[in-house]
C-alpha cells in the first residue's frame, strides 16, 4: 500500500477501499515517503496482509479487512512523520466504531512491525486490559494460525499457549508493581506493555493541575482498577518511568474516562509518538491530546454496517413490539425476550441471547431485578460495584468478569446494570439494549449501543436491538438519529471536520475586521494567539479573593498553575500576560475563552463564545485572585 492511496477512497482497488483518510500532504516529503515504505515492507510479506489485496476482498476470512489495513496504513504515515521530524507533539486518530475491528490494528502495530520495537498500550479499565493482554499475545493472531512470541509474529506450534487460555508464557507485559522490575531488566530487547491509565499516572505521578475539580480521584467505575503502587520505592518507579520514556509507540484505547486532562499529561510527558483509537472522539479528546487532523482514519457507523462488520441496529417501539403505545418498560422487555431477534438466535457455546438492561441507580437495579423475574418468570443478573461477595446464587455480582464466568448466570436472559456494561465487553451474546433511564449524554448511548454490535455469525441475520422506556423513548432515539448524522458528515471529510472542529475559535477570530467601530471607538481586533499583550490593556472588577501563601509559590508559578488548570475545564487560549512598562510587577492577567450552546436551541447548536479574565496580585504574603467566570482553582 502507497501513500497515495491512502490519500483516495474510489474503490479503484483494495488499497484505497475501506473507510477515510485525513493526512496532511505537506509532509509526505521524500524522507517521509522513505521512512514509510521501510516501516510497512515487513508486512507485504506476511499473508495476513496481503489476503485482501490478493483476493481483492473487502472481508478476507485469513486477513486483515479492508478498512483495518487503511488504519496500519495511516498510522505508519504518522510514524514516518514523526521520525522524519515534521510532528511535534501532535497525535494521530483511529476512529473506529465499536466492534469494527480496532483491536487487529493495535495488534499489527504493536506486533508485526519490527522496527517498532516498543509499544505502550493504555486504557481506562483493568477488564480492557485483561482482553488486550490475551489478544496481543495469541486470542487474536490465532485467527489465521498465528501467535506473538515476543520478538515477532509467527506461525503457531505444538505447544503454543491456547488462544482460550491460560496464557502461560505472555510475553506482553501488563503494567503492574510486581512485575516493574521485569518490565525494565528487558531494557534492549522488544516490549509490548498494556496498563490502565491509572496505573501511568502512579507510575510517572504528574503534578495534578490546581484545578477546583482535580483533587478527586478516579470515578466508580475506574477505582476498582487502581494498581497500587505505592509499595514501589522511588529508584525501580524512576527507572520505569525513564524506560517508558524509550518506547517507540503510545496507543490509547478510549481517552474519554475523567480525569482525561491528568492521563493525557501523562501520555504528553513520554514525549513519545501517540496515537488515539476511539469509537466516539469528541472536542476535550483534540484538545488533550493535540489533535489536529492532519492524521486521521474514520471508518463510518454506515460503512461499518454496510460490509457487515457490525450488526445493523434497529429501534424498537412499542408498536413492534406488538404493544400498545402505553406500555410498561416491564411489558416491553417481556415483549422483547419473545422476539425472533433474541429469542431465535442460538450460540456456539449454546448461551442464550442476553438482553442489557440499564438503570440508573443500584437501589432500582436491585427492584428491577425482582420486578422483571416476577413478571417475565426469569431472574436477571445484576453487576454493580455495590454488589459484595458471596451473592452469586442471588445472580448479584460486582464485576462482569465473575459474573460471565459464574455457572449461576447460564441461561440467564435479562443483565442489568448502571456503568458496568457500558463499554469492554466484547460479548457477541448481548444482541439487545433496553433503557429503563436517561444516560447523561449521546456518548454514553453510543458505548451502551456499542455492547451489541458484535457479530456471533456473519452468515446469519443478526441485530442489535434497542428499546427504550416510553418517558424516554423520543430523547434515547432521537439521540441515536442525530449521532448517525454526525457519523455521515464526519466521514464527507474527516480531515476538514476534525480542523474545524480544533480551530473553531481561531477561524472565527481570523475572520473578523481588523478594524471595526464598536463601544464608541475605533478597536483593533484582539488576537487570541498574540503574545505582545500587557496587562494594562484589561479592564478588571474591582474585587478580589485573597489567599495566603503559605507554599512561598513566585508570582509567576502561581500564574502558570492557574493557567494549567484551566485546562481542566472548558476553557481555550489560556495566556499569561505579563506586566507591560508602564504596569505593576506584582500582576499577572489570563484572559480565555469559553464556549456553551444556546440554552435556547433543543437539538441544534449555536455556539455561544464569552472572553474571560483572571488576575493575579502577589503583595507580602497574600495572593489576591479576580476570575470573572468563578476561581478555577
Amino acid at each position: 500500500m502507497r501513500l497515495s492511496d491512502l490519500l483516495l477512497a474510489d474503490g479503484t482497488n483494495i488499497d484505497r477501499t475501506g473507510g477515510r483518510v485525513a493526512l496532511d500532504r505537506q509532509i509526505l516529503t521524500a524522507s517521509v515517503r522513505k521512512t514509510y515504505d521501510g516501516l510497512l515492507r515487513p508486512l507485504r510479506g506476511r499473508d495476513f496482509w496481503q489476503a485482501a489485496a490478493q483476493s481483492h476482498a473487502y472481508l478476507p476470512p485469513q486477513g486483515l479487512w479492508a478498512p483495518q489495513r487503511r488504519a496500519v496504513a495511516l498510522s505508519v504515515a504518522y510514524l514516518a512523520a514523526s521520525r522524519a521530524g515534521v510532528v511535534d507533539e501532535e497525535a494521530a486518530l483511529i476512529k473506529m466504531p465499536t466492534g469494527s475491528g480496532k483491536t487487529a490494528v493495535i495488534a499489527t502495530l504493536a506486533c508485526a512491525l519490527p522496527q517498532i520495537r516498543r509499544t505502550l498500550v493504555i486504557t481506562p479499565r483493568r477488564a480492557l486490559v485483561d482482553q488486550m493482554y490475551a489478544d496481543l499475545f495469541t486470542r487474536f493472531w490465532s485467527r489465521f494460525d498465528l501467535i506473538y512470541d515476543g520478538e515477532s509474529v509467527r506461525s503457531r506450534r505444538d505447544g503454543d499457549a491456547s488462544p482460550h487460555g491460560p496464557y502461560r508464557d505472555n510475553p506482553v507485559r501488563r503494567l503492574l508493581p510486581s512485575l516493574a522490575e521485569e518490565i525494565t531488566a528487558n531494557d534492549d530487547g522488544r516490549a509490548v506493555v498494556v496498563g490502565t491509565f491509572t496505573a501511568l499516572e502512579q507510575v510517572l505521578r504528574p503534578k495534578r493541575p490546581a484545578s477546583r475539580h482535580s483533587a478527586g480521584r478516579p470515578d466508580r467505575e475506574t477505582q476498582e482498577d487502581r494498581d497500587n503502587f505505592s509499595d514501589l520505592d522511588s529508584q525501580a518507579r524512576d527507572r520505569l518511568a525513564k524506560y517508558l520514556q524509550t518506547f517507540d509507540l503510545v496507543i490509547v484505547d478510549e481517552s474519554h474516562y475523567e480525569p482525561a486532562y491528568v492521563w493525557s499529561q501523562c501520555i504528553r510527558s513520554l514525549k513519545c509518538p501517540t496515537i488515539l483509537f476511539s469509537a466516539t472522539p469528541y472536542r476535550n479528546d483534540f484538545k488533550y491530546f493535540s489533535i489536529t487532523g492532519r492524521f486521521a482514519f474514520n471508518l463510518s457507523f454506515q460503512e461499518a454496517q454496510q460490509h457487515k462488520l457490525i450488526r445493523p441496529v434497529k429501534l424498537m417501539r412499542a408498536k413492534d413490539l406488538g404493544l400498545a403505545d402505553d406500555a410498561t418498560f416491564i411489558e416491553r422487555l417481556d415483549a422483547l425476550r419473545k422476539r425472533s431477534e433474541v429469542a431465535g438466535l442460538k450460540f456456539a457455546d449454546a448461551s442464550k441471547a442476553k438482553i442489557i438492561v440499564r438503570v440508573d441507580d443500584h437501589d432500582a437495579i436491585v427492584r428491577m431485578q425482582r420486578d422483571i423475574a416476577k413478571a417475565t418468570g426469569e431472574k436477571p443478573v445484576v453487576i454493580h460495584h455495590r454488589e459484595g461477595a458471596g451473592n452469586d446464587k442471588q445472580r448479584r455480582f460486582k464485576s462482569v468478569t465473575r459474573a460471565l464466568a459464574s455457572e449461576n448466570t447460564e441461561g440467564a436472559v435479562f443483565w442489568l446494570h448502571q456503568w458496568k456494561l457500558l463499554e469492554g465487553v466484547d460479548e457477541n451474546s448481548f444482541v439487545a439494549i433496553a433503557v429503563s433511564d436517561e444516560l447523561p449524554n449521546t456518548r454514553a448511548v453510543i458505548q451502551q449501543v456499542g455492547r451489541v454490535l458484535r457479530f456471533a455469525n456473519r452468515g446469519r441475520r443478526e441485530r442489535g436491538v434497542i428499546v427504550a422506556a416510553p418517558d424516554i423513548e423520543d430523547e434515547m432515539f432521537g439521540r441515536w438519529q442525530r449521532y448517525l448524522e454526525y457519523e455521515a458528515y464526519f466521514d464527507k471529510d474527516p480531515g476538514e471536520a476534525l480542523t474545524r472542529e480544533a480551530n473553531i475559535l481561531r477561524t472565527l477570530n481570523q475572520a473578523a475586521p481588523e478594524l471595526q467601530y464598536m463601544g464608541g471607538d475605533f478597536r483593533s481586533r484582539l488576537d487570541i494567539d498574540a503574545r505582545d499583550l500587557t496587562a494594562g490593556e484589561f479592564l478588571l472588577p474591582c474585587r478580589a479573593t485573597i489567599f495566603r501563601n503559605i507554599e512561598d509559590a513566585s508570582l509567576d508559578e502561581l500564574a502558570e498553575s492557574c493557567r494549567e488548570a484551566m485546562g481542566v475545564e472548558d476553557r481555550h487560549h489560556a495566556i499569561v500576560v505579563p506586566p507591560g512598562k508602564d504596569d505593576p510587577r506584582n500582576i499577572r492577567i489570563i484572559p480565555y475563552m469559553t464556549w456553551a450552546n444556546s440554552e435556547f436551541l433543543s437539538t441544534r447548536a449555536l455556539p455561544l463564545w464569552s472572553f474571560g479574565l483572571m488576575a493575579i496580585v502577589h503583595e507580602g504574603k497574600r495572593v489576591y485572585m479576580l476570575d470573572t467566570q468563578g476561581l478555577v482553582i
